[in-house]
């Protein structure tokens, strides 16, 4: 259930981010929602518990990318002349992809005999 909750905030947050360019004012608060969802779902992921420091830092550092997720919305909202927000929006989504590549590959060394 996590991981349907998880695509359905991140599809709302792409919905919000293409229809930004369309001057439509709700948008960026379309994309804040599923912002918001995405760093939520990270975050209630996250276990102070876990032994591996490694699968530990990807964890924290997915949740640092939600976070400038937000931070990227804000930038929407905030209607500044520019387009920071791309900046913001690029630099968690490198974060993401990143993190997702090498935590599938820390579990994957995990579950080898």
């Amino acid at each position: 259930m996590p991981e349907i909750l998880y695509a359905v905030f991140a599809c709302i947050m792409l919905a919000g981010a293409c229809t930004y360019i369309t001057d439509w004012k709700a948008s960026a608060y379309i994309y804040i929602i599923g912002a918001v969802g995405v760093a939520a779902m990270k975050m209630r992921n996250f276990n102070p518990k876990e032994k591996d420091k490694t699968l530990k830092r990807l964890c924290i550092q997915q949740i640092f990318a939600g976070i400038v997720f937000i931070i990227a919305g804000g930038l929407m909202i905030s209607g500044r002349p520019g387009n920071e927000w791309i900046g913001c929006f690029a630099i968690a989504t490198l974060i993401e992809l990143y993190t997702t590549f090498r935590i599938s590959a820390v579990i994957g060394k995990r579950n080898r005999p």
